[in-house]
């Protein structure tokens, strides 16, 4: 099951951004959002499938949301 957490928007510099952060399952994942166009959904997990796999926290996924609208991202 998939649950919206968090909705951030873009800064002056980046009105056209928004991010959402979900809980989906086990792990956290983030919409990244420009000009009303999902750009990348992309799951909060390093390595995903292998042994050394890591599932990140929400706050990661916070920083990830927070780091695209403020356009620390591209």
């Amino acid at each position: 099951m998939r649950a919206l957490l968090h909705e951030y928007y873009g800064e002056p510099e980046y009105p056209d951004r928004q991010a959402k952060v979900f809980k989906n399952n086990n792990w956290y994942e983030v919409e990244f959002i420009e000009k009303e166009e999902i750009i990348e959904t992309r799951r909060m997990i390093t390595n995903e499938g292998l042994i050394s796999e890591v599932i990140h926290s929400e706050s990661y996924a916070e920083s990830a949301a927070e780091n695209w609208v403020l356009g620390y991202m591209k």
